[in-house]
């Protein structure tokens, strides 16, 4: 497993999901290597992978999380025990498991071990922060965004990793209002953090997907004009990631892998995939040789 792959001479280049995306939009039968997340909003068809059991399965029907949870089981050992070790050598790719996806990744913070020189409210709010992505409802936000919430045995792993963190003394304990249950009075003090309150930010997105909704409704009514074609844009990305903290916090399983110290938030089901554009003519089979690319 490297940084760099050989692909044959005739094989087309594109830079990043969106550049890929943008390729299979304009070219019948051609088959593309990109996030699964990505894919599945543009409605591409995607090709079964085989994964290490012998089972095809797609992203769909897979199970994300499961990378996880058997990459820090006893019997694989890919994941450090201790997070602040080298996590150089760390992949999820082509584990074992009957529901087992293949090219699965994880999506890292990094911070710092020790925080007790950092301001207090600052570590306060980012202690707040990594605590919120670890509950419930930060985990249920990360299918918002094709990500695949963590198992319950990375959020164990994260939470030790936590534990073992050095904070500032005099840091302020910040406390949570979540968007399903109000507190009266508490909302509203000093260090809470709510999810009731919005920003005129996301009341405008709100107010323009329902616009789209109501657009897009219209227009697959009978005897709607054909929508035009769709323009995109091919995305520039660095893929790159440099290992910056001490402790990783695993945000997303899918994404990104860097070596570094580890706790996991979450795990991104945008695994790579292979994506198709046929012309209904049939399917086709796409089944991993060895490992794909290290991000």
């Amino acid at each position: 497993v490297g940084s760099v792959v050989n692909w044959p001479s005739d094989t087309f280049d594109a830079q990043g999901s969106g550049g890929i995306a943008a390729f299979l939009e304009t070219e019948d039968y051609a088959i593309g290597y990109l996030d699964a997340g990505h894919g599945h909003s543009l409605g591409l068809q995607e090709i079964a992978l085989e994964n290490k059991n012998g089972k095809s399965l797609t992203s769909k029907t897979a199970d994300i999380g499961a990378a996880g949870a058997v990459a820090l089981s006893g019997s694989s050992s890919v994941i450090p025990s201790d997070p602040s070790a080298d996590w150089s050598s760390v992949n999820l790719y082509d584990l074992a498991g009957e529901t087992t996806w293949p090219i699965t990744v994880f999506s890292y913070f990094y911070v710092q071990k020790d925080l007790s020189s950092m301001d207090s409210n600052t570590a306060g709010a980012l202690k707040a922060f990594i605590e919120f992505m670890l509950s419930a409802e930060g985990q249920g936000m990360a299918s918002d965004f094709l990500f695949t919430p963590v198992p319950k045995e990375i959020l164990d792993y994260n939470a030790k990793t936590l534990r073992s963190m050095i904070f500032p003394a005099a840091m302020p304990a910040f406390g949570f209002e979540t968007a399903s249950s109000t507190m009266k009075g508490r909302g509203a003090e000093a260090y809470m953090i709510s999810g009731k309150r919005r920003s005129y930010a996301e009341v405008e997105r709100e107010l323009m997907m329902k616009k789209i909704s109501a657009l897009e409704a219209k227009l697959a009514a009978p005897g709607a004009a054909p929508a035009p074609a769709p323009v995109l844009a091919a995305e520039s990305s660095d893929d790159e990631t440099d290992p910056l903290g001490i402790i990783a916090l695993v945000f997303a399983a899918l994404a990104i892998l860097v070596s570094g110290v580890a706790l996991y938030f979450a795990m991104r089901a945008t695994s790579s995939v292979c994506f198709a554009k046929f012309e209904d003519r049939g399917s086709a089979d796409c089944r991993t040789i060895g490992s794909p690319t290290q991000a």
